[in-house]
């Protein structure tokens, strides 16, 4: 086996052992298709490199090869149930699920019908665009081919607008899916080509399978590998993005408990000890507790003019804003000074699909911007100021 065929084997392995996990942990519809998927082609790929002993072990004429078709078309149409839940509702995906599963059941049905009365019955060792002149051989290929070649543009399709997301490892991983199904059906078109060529007399020049390389195998492993990274980045990515958050909140949540000591939050007994949902919880309820008399809007278009002066972005001079807010709010507190008059307070949401990483992006501004330390500074002066 060549390298690719290993390094992709391997990958797909311990994609089935991770998911299989996640599925243990959560029982999800969206786990039970990755799951699905990736099994069938992990069986598929294995299956296929490993055929002279697969065949040995079932000495039944092409069963294995009907097995990889087989398994190649169920991992497909789970792939294509994965894509909808990626990217619908429940509800919708319930419906638009419903005619997939009738394409993936008359696929299959098929496959195994041409099958028992074409290559089974013709006592043919492999189905290949070498055996087009066997009975029912091309039929069966064609069914394979068509539904394949289906069902990779129909990930292309549900996943065209990947690039609006606006979580970046989905939507990088999204990416990678559409471009592994524009490999998979390259593949397909390949086979076709090649089947098509072989039975006109005139082959293509280049090998599809060549002691393990050639066109075909280069482009199925390229097809697995992107698909399998596009799948599992955005559960990696936001398991970094978490760690990341929880380091990022460290320094603020540490502010906050020493200033209003009451509103750390505490897990309920029994409930797992989430570092990340203690910090992110305790901060929100000071905020939208006792800090928030203290929240100034004079102080938040301050930074936002700064911000404007030094060039940044909207995102980081939002961030900027809210974190010079919060630390002008803890140190009034601290001091038990007045609250901040009603028409200059200012809200700070901290919810939302994404209320995790800009609650991050706050605290990483609060220990980070300079627009933070120079309006603290610029209210220390005021401070000495109205003392003298």
């Amino acid at each position: 086996m060549s390298g690719l065929t290993v390094a992709t084997i391997g990958v797909v392995t311990l994609a089935v052992v991770y998911w299989a996990r996640s599925w243990w942990r959560t029982r999800k519809p969206f786990s039970a298709a990755l799951l699905r998927s990736v099994i069938a082609l992990d069986v598929g790929l294995i299956i296929g490199f490993f055929y002279e002993s697969a065949a040995s072990v079932l000495p039944v004429p092409a069963l294995p090869q009907l097995l990889i078709h087989v398994t190649t078309v169920a991992g497909l149409y789970n792939t294509q149930v994965l894509c909808l839940h990626l990217g619908q509702s429940g509800e919708t995906v319930v419906e638009r699920t419903q005619p997939r599963r009738v394409a993936v059941a008359v696929a299959i049905a098929a496959l195994v019908v041409l099958y028992m009365f074409g290559p089974l019955a013709s006592g043919l060792r492999a189905i290949t665009a070498n055996d087009t002149g066997a009975p029912l051989v091309v039929p069966y290929l064609l069914v394979f081919e068509l539904y394949a070649a289906w069902a990779m543009l129909d990930v292309i399709w549900t996943l065209r607008h990947a690039g609006r997301m606006t979580r970046r490892f989905l939507r990088l991983g999204l990416r990678l899916v559409s471009f592994g199904a524009a490999a998979g059906f390259l593949f397909v078109a390949h086979k076709a080509a090649q089947m098509v060529g072989k039975a006109l007399g005139a082959p293509l020049p280049w090998p599809e399978y060549s002691n393990g390389v050639g066109v075909g195998t280069i482009l199925a492993m390229t097809s697995a590998l992107l698909m399998m990274m596009g799948i599992t980045l955005p559960t990696l990515g936001s398991r970094w993005e978490r760690r990341q958050a929880d380091r990022q909140l460290e320094p603020l949540w540490a502010a906050v408990i020493g200033a209003v000591p009451d509103v750390l939050f505490t897990p309920p007994v029994g409930a797992s000890p989430d570092r990340l949902l203690i910090r992110v919880t305790t901060i929100r309820d000071a905020v939208s507790g006792p800090l928030r008399p203290f929240l100034r809007r004079d102080i938040a278009d301050r930074a936002r003019e700064l911000g404007e002066l030094a060039g940044i972005s909207r995102e980081d001079a939002d961030a900027a804003a809210h974190a010079a807010v919060i630390a002008a709010a803890l140190r009034a507190y601290q001091r038990n000074e007045p609250p901040a008059d009603l028409t200059n307070r200012v809200v700070i949401s901290a919810d939302g699909p994404d209320h995790v990483l800009r609650l991050a992006k706050i605290a990483d501004a609060y220990t980070t911007s300079p627009i933070v330390s120079t309006i603290t500074k610029e209210n220390s002066f005021d401070e000495h100021d109205h003392a003298r």
